[in-house]
């Protein structure tokens, strides 16, 4: 017994826990918070009001409201975060970007183009804000966008701690305490109001005649005016956890990505695939200049009338081009240079880039000869937009297939942007109503469709003045501009034009 007494282990030769078995707390965030934040919070909450007015209790699309907000919130950024917001001359250029297509809204009434600038002005805005801050990347990476997009992310709920840190701070000083305590007793006073005012009404018939349009003013609007309060109290946090993260960004700890090289592939497989894709657009272009020079005679022929060869085809093509635009830049971006292998990527790009440029030259035609029967319409006018703006694509493509150290997102980015403004400010929406109204009156086209045109934008409504069955609907567009014209929020100059 006392041999196994003496074997048996004493408590200080068992074995530890791993060391990495040991839990360690986890740090609480330090929050650093001034008198600029306290206020900041306060504004916060005005901005998150003024969202909701603007962007949920609008009749209409939203005009010169949008315009406010915009320049309410940047005017909030640049006093919270000071000129460092600004400091360089990316960042101001593209706030420039910005005030130009915000404006936009105040100067133009077409729906659709709202709509789709409504979401380009917000991913504008969210690149914008983050030029300069750390780990944002340049403005010119592709990889920008999905590592700004991740910032924003943590900017609306990664700081909401920070509304707490700035609330703990109110109760310190007296002067915080009387703020409070005045905010407690409104608070509590406004509860025992809701309370006493209908006893009094029911105690005094005179009391209560008076104050009949009191209470029917509360019970029309206190339950809207409730229900945006709670939105936008909601809102409030998110806003200021943004405003936080811009004044007080992270470090950047991304530096090691930048030393990771791009994977590289084996020259047979871009090889083969941009043959395939020079093979297939061969054989599909011969056919496609075939019936372009043969005519509607070549198109009847082979069993298609000339309207259905015209009304179909460009979209696809302008997707296809597309598609082989992104093929080209990939086979780039990713294959070797050097060798043999190297020099045919280089070639059979160049190539497919020549037949893009040819395919995107018959869907131009295509879309022409359809413009020409049937007249222009938003779709059209974009379709030819894009088509314009692909073509600058595959020049920009061609110099990169020979410059590798060309900066192809650089020139994407900006000339995108570049023409979407100018997209907007030449008035599609007159442009499209000139052209129809003049085709039909020279004979061009033998049918125009009003309503159609009617329901752009009020730009269109001068040039319809001249067709007699355009009367009613004239006037029943411009009373409704009267009535966009009539709110500040639904504000804009094609509306007011319009309207007078």
């Amino acid at each position: 017994m006392s041999d196994l007494s003496n074997t048996a282990p004493s408590p200080a030769s068992q074995p530890k826990p791993p060391q990495s078995a040991v839990l360690i707390p986890r740090p609480k965030p330090v929050w650093v918070v001034d008198q600029r934040d306290r206020l900041a919070l306060l504004f916060a909450l005005l901005v998150a009001l003024l969202t909701v007015q603007v962007l949920l209790y609008s009749r209409y699309m939203p005009g010169l409201g949008m315009a406010v907000l915009v320049g309410v919130w940047y005017a909030l950024r640049l006093w919270h975060g000071g000129k460092a917001a600004f400091a360089t001359k990316e960042s101001r250029l593209l706030l420039a970007a910005v005030v130009l297509l915000t404006l936009t809204f105040v100067l133009f009434s077409n729906v659709y183009l709202r709509l789709l600038n409504t979401l380009l002005l917000f991913c504008l805005i969210v690149v914008q804000l983050f030029e300069g801050i750390p780990g944002a990347k340049a403005w010119s990476a592709p990889a920008m966008l999905p590592r700004r997009a991740y910032l924003f992310l943590d900017g609306l709920f990664g700081r909401v701690g920070s509304v707490g840190a700035v609330l703990a701070s109110l109760g310190k000083g007296t002067r915080q305490k009387r703020v409070l305590a005045a905010l407690a007793g409104g608070a509590v006073g406004i509860g025992l109001l809701c309370i006493i005012f209908p006893l009094l009404r029911s105690a005094d018939a005179v009391f209560s005649s008076l104050t009949d349009q009191i209470v029917h003013w509360l019970q029309v609007n206190l339950g809207s005016a409730f229900a945006r309060l709670l939105l936008a109290v909601m809102l409030t946090p998110f806003l200021f956890s943004l405003l936080y993260q811009l004044r007080y960004p992270k470090a950047d700890t991304t530096a090691s990505e930048h030393t990771t090289s791009k994977p590289t592939l084996e020259p047979a497989m871009p090889i083969v695939l941009l043959l395939l894709l020079d093979a297939t657009y061969v054989f599909f272009l011969g056919t496609q200049l075939a019936a372009l020079f043969g005519g509607e005679a070549y198109v009847a022929a082979v069993g298609v009338s000339y309207a259905e060869y015209a009304r179909s085809g460009f979209f696809q093509l302008v997707w296809v081009s597309l598609l082989n635009l992104t093929a080209v830049l990939s086979c780039i971006h990713f294959s070797r240079r050097e060798g043999l292998g190297g020099r045919m990527v280089r070639l059979l790009a160049a190539v497919l880039v020549a037949l893009t440029a040819v395919l995107l030259s018959s869907a131009c035609a295509r879309m022409t000869l359809y413009v020409t029967m049937y007249g222009l319409s938003m779709k059209r006018l974009f379709t030819y937009w894009a088509m314009a703006f692909l073509a600058v694509c595959l020049l920009c493509a061609l110099w990169k297939i020979f410059h590798p150290t060309f900066g192809f997102f650089r020139v994407f980015f900006s000339m995108g942007l570049t023409a979407w403004l100018l997209f907007n400010y030449v008035g599609p929406d007159a442009l499209i109503a000139r052209y129809n109204v003049n085709a039909y009156q020279s004979g061009q086209i033998g049918w125009i469709d009003t309503d159609y045109l009617g329901t752009l934008s009020y730009d269109t409504l001068d040039y319809l003045e001249g067709i007699p069955s355009c009367d009613r609907l004239i006037r029943e567009q411009r009373a409704q501009a009267a009535q966009e014209a009539s709110s500040w929020q639904t504000w804009s100059l094609s509306a007011w034009r319009a309207a007078h």
